[in-house]
């Protein structure tokens, strides 16, 4: 029964992985049991328009997904799970950031480590604060939008408008951890590079200054896009999960850019600049060479990842050409 199928899969979309063969099971069985009630009653198999009504009475996919778990004021249930887990992902990333690379130029910079970290750790409450804002205005918006998309009422919707059962590559994860991924570091990368790269790029301390080179002002705004490009890739992934030839097309596009990118600030030589009014100036050459030689492998890393990730998504579309159908209950057919 395809439009049974493709019902059960739009409600798929909206579930918790953990829960989804429990709840779709469920429905299956209660859909089905209404068939064939509805069978016995007119003596005969139901048509499509018929099945239709019934899809249609029972309720648009994502509510019919919502009324199944917890409900949630602000960020639906079928978006909470994903948004806990990116608020994690994006608060999780500040500290790499603060142990790595704060902390050590703080501690080892400052003739007063101690007042320094002091000062880092007042402000990091209100960093936190301003990235959960962020987050829950995004997550929120997007709720919103997602209903609006589904339709304000049931007349606004057909369930023989439900697109066809989709199709997965073959031992390939689905792009909904990744879509996850995505969202999270373009939120978290953003918000840390409008911190670093425009309104803190300078760190002072008592007779030493660590600043960005100039290279990082002049290509400020195309690595802020870049940054944000993670936000709308990670929200195709969740919002349009079985579009797997369009998400990994958005993700080869964000690498292209990202490679370009490096070239161009890779072509600098320096990024990072030290100065100091105490220490001597062969020691001040040196400690610049040290932070610059970190970049530089750092570039060369991250090349090397984004071509990795070129590859793969490469894979993704072509073994795309060569699906597999997928069942009512997700699983794909042998």
């Amino acid at each position: 029964m395809d439009l049974m199928e493709r019902y059960l899969h739009a409600v798929k979309v909206w579930l918790p992985p953990a829960q989804q063969d429990d709840i779709l099971a469920e429905l299956s069985e209660d859909l089905q049991s209404q068939i064939e009630d509805r069978e016995g009653e007119l003596g005969r198999k139901l048509d499509e328009n018929e099945v239709a009504a019934i899809l249609k009475k029972r309720g648009q996919p994502v509510v019919v997904a919502s009324g199944y778990l917890p409900r949630r004021s602000l960020i639906g249930p079928a978006l909470f799970p994903v948004y806990c887990f990116v608020l994690k992902l994006v608060l999780g990333i500040m500290v790499p950031i603060m142990a790595l690379i704060v902390t050590p130029a703080l501690y080892f910079s400052s003739p007063h480590p101690n007042a320094a970290l002091l000062d880092m750790l007042r402000g990091l409450p209100g960093a936190a604060l301003t990235t959960f804002g962020i987050i829950t205005l995004i997550f929120a918006c997007v709720e919103r939008l997602q209903f609006h998309a589904q339709g304000k009422s049931v007349e606004d919707w057909d369930p023989r408008n439900l697109p066809p059962v989709p199709v997965a590559p073959r031992n390939l994860p689905g792009p909904r951890s990744v879509a996850i991924g995505e969202l999270g570091w373009g939120i978290g990368m953003t918000l840390a590079w409008l911190y670093f790269g425009w309104f803190h790029p300078n760190f002072h301390f008592e007779g030493f200054r660590l600043s960005l080179a100039p290279i990082w002002r002049t290509a400020f705004w195309p690595i802020l896009l870049l940054m944000m490009s993670g936000i709308p890739a990670g929200l195709v992934g969740l919002l349009k999960p079985t579009r797997t030839r369009l998400h990994s097309s958005v993700r080869l596009l964000i690498d292209g850019c990202t490679l370009i990118l490096i070239g161009v600030v890779f072509h600098a030589g320096t990024w990072i600049e030290i100065a100091s009014a105490k220490l001597p100036a062969a020691h001040v050459a040196e400690i610049a060479r040290g932070y610059n030689l970190g970049v530089r492998i750092a570039f060369i890393v991250i090349s090397i990842v984004v071509i990795a990730d070129v590859l793969k998504e490469v894979y993704r579309i072509v073994r795309a050409s060569s699906p597999r159908p997928w069942t009512a209950n997700g699983l794909a057919a042998s």
